[in-house]
């Protein structure tokens, strides 16, 4: 699998030695890229690049996900996925950066979904499936020997399943009743470095990310009937995925 490397078009990111100790980072801290900094550290977008995932018999939106994308330094992380939520072992609050991407064309590009009704039980089964967003997150670790970073790359997604009936209340009015699940969070993939934090120019192709675990399965219950789902109904798992940066 290969690896994400800093994209700093306009500017020139780590040319010549950082100063050793470095300088904490500025108060925004992946959007700075400019002499006036030392050592120029820091950059403003990076570019990523997808291929592998393949379409399911169910659903055919799943390569949505296969090109490039550009990230921006998007401060807090004010996207939807998990990067807030699901923090590495070690994490040392108050030093990560975020850079993103929302999927903001027409959502029927990137989302699948399904509805099946049970003539016998009167139930019937939704599912859903779509792309949301991309997270590429630099958190600070120590291991209580030495400083590091890990990053992560966070594919936003969104999972949902229902099973429902619909009944009339007192009056005669339609009401629909049952279970609902879903699931967005925990996919991601990962590279940890133990040298010289903040590690932003140690960044680069030849670092491998790992995947972290597919999406997996969410199941309801409800009538004494189960419904389930999981990723592979919507994106073939075979195949391999490549992370990597886009060099202009």
């Amino acid at each position: 699998m290969a690896g994400i490397s800093r994209h700093s078009p306009g500017c020139s990111c780590c040319q010549g030695d950082p100063p050793d100790p470095p300088p904490p980072p500025p108060s925004d801290c992946c959007d700075d890229c400019s002499d006036s900094f030392p050592g120029t550290l820091w950059t403003g977008e990076f570019d990523v690049t997808f291929s592998g995932f393949t379409d399911s018999t169910d659903c055919d939106k799943c390569d949505f996900l296969n090109g490039t994308f550009t990230l921006q330094c998007i401060g807090g992380n004010s996207l939807c996925v998990a990067a807030r939520h699901d923090l590495p072992t070690n994490y040392v609050p108050g030093a990560t950066c975020y850079y993103g991407v929302s999927f903001n064309d027409y959502i029927g590009d990137r989302m699948c979904s399904s509805s099946e009704l049970d003539e016998d039980t009167g139930y019937t089964t939704y599912k859903s499936f779509g792309w949301s967003a991309l997270v590429l997150a630099r958190y600070k670790i120590d291991d209580g020997v030495e400083l590091g970073t890990e990053w992560r790359l966070h594919i936003g997604y969104k999972m949902e399943l229902s099973l429902t009936e619909t009944v009339l209340d007192d009056e005669g009015n339609p009401v629909i009743r049952g279970e609902f699940n879903g699931k967005c969070d925990d996919f991601y993939y990962y590279h940890e470095m133990y040298h010289n934090y903040p590690s932003q120019c140690g960044l680069h192709s030849g670092h491998t990310f790992s995947k972290f675990e597919d999406i997996g399965t969410i199941s309801v219950n409800y009538g004494g009937e189960v419904a389930t789902t999981s990723f592979t109904d919507w994106c073939s798992a075979s195949g391999s995925v490549v992370v990597e940066a886009v060099e202009v």
